[in-house]
């Protein structure tokens, strides 16, 4: 009997929402298995650091049986099959994340190990859920506490960003 297969999840998780956790649990059931690797790159529009993010994907995940999260730089596939990854899962809340994915998924198929991506399509209360919504709320004083896990809630609310309006 073969073991099942093994997947890794990566993502930037900048910071993690409900809809990451609700990939991750799915992964899980399918797989035994699943890697959560967050990128240590960061560009311009990152809000939180690396280890940060590790935290609180790791936290909010700490639930799911054969989840483990970790960081990760370099390319996707080969740090999946350095790790034994058989499969690549990303969620797809709408068409144009397909139309984002599919040349990455092309692309990591062509690269060593010839990584599978799986696509799971997002619950449909999860499809207006992105990380880059739940920052443009929260540095411009909005409520994200129906997007993300109420552990990043108080972890973000506990920063203090100039443009950040706190509530009284």
């Amino acid at each position: 009997m073969n073991a099942q297969p093994k997947a890794l999840f990566p993502g930037t998780f900048d910071p993690c929402t409900l809809g990451h956790v609700d990939i991750a649990e799915r992964a899980a059931r399918i797989f035994g298995t699943v890697i959560i690797a967050v990128s240590e790159s960061s560009g311009p529009g990152t809000l939180l650091p690396v280890d940060v993010r590790v935290q609180l994907i790791a936290e909010a995940t700490a639930h799911i049986a054969g989840a483990t999260t970790v960081p990760f730089k370099g390319l996707t596939a080969r740090y999946g099959a350095e790790l034994g990854a058989t499969v690549i899962v990303r969620g797809l809340r709408h068409g144009s994340d397909l139309n984002y994915e599919a040349p990455m998924a092309i692309a990591n198929r062509a690269q060593e190990g010839g990584l599978e991506t799986i696509f799971l399509l997002a619950r449909a209360d999860h499809t207006r859920i992105s990380s880059s919504l739940v920052r443009d709320l929260y540095l411009h004083g909005g409520n994200i506490d129906p997007f993300v896990t109420e552990a990043v809630a108080a972890y973000l609310q506990s920063l203090k960003f100039p443009n950040t309006e706190q509530p009284a």
